[in-house]
């Protein structure tokens, strides 16, 4: 435990996201993905983010979803995000 009560896979968690979401941002910025791959491989996407929150918990469902729920939506987000991107370099 740190200093302020937290555990440290919350932090491990929060790095792990922080990786995904910048290599993603990376991926759009320089147009390897576009908005529509991003929803073509949102399934598999998912699958992998309920895995990784399955192995990263304690065998809960509400720890699961506590940690996949953030992870998804930022997925969502991206998918959002590169869109909005790709619209406006049409204009």
């Amino acid at each position: 435990m740190f200093g302020i009560g937290i555990p440290e896979w919350i932090f491990i968690i929060l790095i792990g996201v922080i990786v995904f979401i910048s290599g993603l941002v990376k991926f759009v910025r320089n147009k390897s993905l576009s908005s529509d791959l991003l929803r073509e491989k949102r399934k598999f996407v998912i699958l992998i983010i309920c895995i990784f929150s399955a192995a990263a918990t304690p065998p809960d469902l509400i720890t699961l979803l506590i940690v996949a729920l953030p992870l998804w939506l930022l997925y969502e987000l991206s998918i959002l995000w590169a869109e909005k991107r790709e619209r406006r370099a049409l204009q």
